[in-house]
């Protein structure tokens, strides 16, 4: 039997089975040799901030859509995929719905949704909890089913299963960049997921194409300060000596941006923005965000958040060692958020 995981190769058309999502291979550029290696930053669970204002206006669309996202998409879009939007979902949407009443922009509306939608999902030792809530996330952005009972890894990821020529094949679908994109499709962006590729962009004409990217270099490309609120990071191990290279076999992780850490003033001293406005000098520090497929520490009673809170730290990143080489994570690349299409009429 044929085993893999989704995002090494786009998952074969079959009748059961649309496009399992997942970690896309690690793909962004390598920072030149010519280049000091800068300290790269990595995802580390940390508390969020408190909730969010209105995100950089110059680049933000001011929309004010006072609808659900789930709403938006179908007028968009034609019909959903999935089913009746779940309760979990309604609560992102509604989160959604609040900021954009507040004044909020469409950046403000991502931030606000994936909060609302931490703990929603969790990994259990009989599978996972949210099973509604992530099912609803797949047939949002891609289409893929799933099966009754859903067959899961011990990471709470599903695994899809299909006959190919007569062969059974499988696929673990790693789902941090499908929650991101259910999030941002929630808040009226027409956007799905495709495997083995990350998010696309679904024109007027129902065609669509891959989501603007822009490459990081480390923790010293200027670009860091280009990434706001509502941006999808996408995070890998590298080696921290030239050419920095991806560490073998690993995938991409896809985190949804909810606010940016400066150190600014004189002495210096920590902002997080928003709620604190963009200072005019300082340099970024870290990034604040929300993350899917992401299991930490159990509780009490058994169950493990897998959408969850981190943050990406800059300054002093964690590192791993394999194969007599030194590996940190690094942001690779980032999706900017793209724009909300306002609903017909």
């Amino acid at each position: 039997m044929s085993t893999a995981r989704v995002g090494h190769r786009p998952l074969p058309p079959t009748p059961t089975t649309t496009a399992a999502a997942a970690k896309t291979p690690a793909a962004a550029a390598a920072p030149s040799a010519a280049a000091t290696p800068a300290p790269a930053p990595s995802e580390v669970a940390q508390p969020e901030p408190a909730a969010p204002r209105a995100a950089d206006a110059a680049t933000a669309p001011q929309n004010n859509l006072a609808l659900s996202g789930n709403l938006a998409a179908t007028r968009l879009q034609g019909k959903l995929t999935g089913p009746e939007t779940t309760p979990a979902g309604r609560r992102v949407e509604d989160a959604m719905r609040a900021a954009r009443d507040a004044g909020g922009s469409d950046r403000d509306a991502v931030v606000a949704g994936a909060r609302a939608d931490a703990g929603s999902v969790g990994v259990r030792y009989d599978g996972v909890s949210g099973e509604d809530r992530l099912e609803e996330v797949f047939r949002n952005t891609s289409g893929q089913k799933f099966s009754k009972p859903q067959e899961y890894d011990r990471s709470g990821q599903p695994v899809f299963r299909w006959k190919e020529k007569g062969e059974k094949k499988s696929v673990t679908a790693s789902w941090c960049g499908v929650w991101a994109t259910d999030v941002w499709k929630r808040a009226g962006v027409p956007a799905k997921w495709v495997a083995g590729r990350g998010p696309a962009i679904v024109g007027a004409d129902g065609k669509s194409k891959p989501a603007p990217s822009v490459t990081i270099a480390g923790a010293g490309d200027p670009k860091l300060k280009d990434i706001k609120p509502g941006d999808m990071i996408v995070i890998n191990a590298r080696n921290t000596q030239p050419p920095h290279e991806v560490k073998p076999r690993d995938t991409n992780h896809h985190a949804l941006v909810t606010a940016v850490e400066y150190e600014a003033g004189s002495p210096p001293a920590r902002l997080t923005c928003p709620p604190a406005a963009v200072p005019a000098e300082g340099r970024v520090v870290g990034f604040h965000t929300m993350n899917g497929n992401s299991p930490s520490t159990p509780d009490k009673d058994g169950n493990n958040p897998a959408i969850r809170a981190g943050y990406v730290d800059l300054v002093n990143p964690p590192t791993e060692t394999a194969g007599g080489k030194n590996y940190v994570k690094t942001i690779g690349s980032y999706y900017p958020m793209p724009p909300v299409t306002p609903r017909p009429g």
